[in-house]
């Protein structure tokens, strides 16, 4: 049993701070330290085991004074990714949160934030299709328009053909008047869509991409032919690709 679902949650935290600042397993143990700080009943538990770890101290009060920061949200996961400051999947992680998930009003108020972890990512690991693909949702999120779809082409050169990348390069030439270009790329979303029916429901986040561009585009909201092909014009000639890779 996992120590955090025991009674022991000021042991359990100071145990995974322990492999924080070790090394060995931290990326496990970062996330498991953010699973208890998340829940209000469990932090004065972890306050007091920390007291009895002087050589933890440091590490702990990054992540309880972000905690303090009622006012910032992101304060814990900023907190956290202070935690490990050179890793990109953990940037990417943090984008990505941000950049798929609208607050009530179906917006992003931390489209910024989430542009800047994602460009700290692609920083940390270049030339990365999947990571590029997450700083293209976050410039798309961000209004970014011509950004975002240049970036998504680099994604889809570097190898993420894939329609995560060609919704948003579709949405992004519809906001900016482009509507055939944006038309030539949800034709090719959808015609994916038609070939992999299977893969394409089981994707619960990419169903809700495709339900994104036809919102956005409803005049081209239209079922492609069967064994439709087609590709637009200014993208790679390559086949259609398979889910995302981040």
């Amino acid at each position: 049993m996992l120590l955090e679902q025991t009674e022991k949650t000021g042991e359990a935290f100071t145990a995974y701070l322990t492999a924080v600042r070790n090394g060995p397993m931290r990326s496990q143990a970062i996330d498991k330290i953010q699973k208890i700080l998340e829940d209000p009943k469990h932090r004065e538990a972890c306050v007091q085991a920390v007291k009895s770890k002087p050589e933890l101290t440091e590490l702990a009060s990054r992540l309880f004074d972000a905690i303090e920061r009622q006012d910032d949200p992101l304060a814990l996961t900023s907190g956290l990714l202070s935690l490990r400051p050179d890793d990109p999947g953990a940037h990417n992680d943090a984008a990505w949160k941000l950049a798929t998930s609208p607050d009530k009003d179906a917006l992003y108020p931390h489209a910024a934030q989430a542009v800047e972890w994602a460009r700290r990512a692609n920083e940390l690991a270049p030339n990365d299709g999947g990571l590029l693909n997450t700083l293209g949702v976050a410039l798309y999120r961000a209004e970014q328009w011509q950004e975002a779809i240049d970036t998504l082409q680099k994604s889809i050169e570097l190898g993420a053909d894939v329609p995560h990348n060609w919704l948003f390069i579709a949405m992004a030439h519809w906001q900016l008047d482009q509507k055939d270009k944006a038309k030539q790329w949800y034709d090719k979303s959808l015609a994916w869509q038609t070939a992999n029916a299977d893969a394409a429901k089981a994707d619960a986040e990419l169903q809700g991409f495709f339900t994104e561009a036809a919102n956005l585009m409803p005049a081209d909201a239209e079922e492609p032919k069967p064994n439709a092909e087609t590709e637009p014009a200014d993208g790679p000639d390559k086949p259609a690709g398979s889910d995302k890779e981040n």
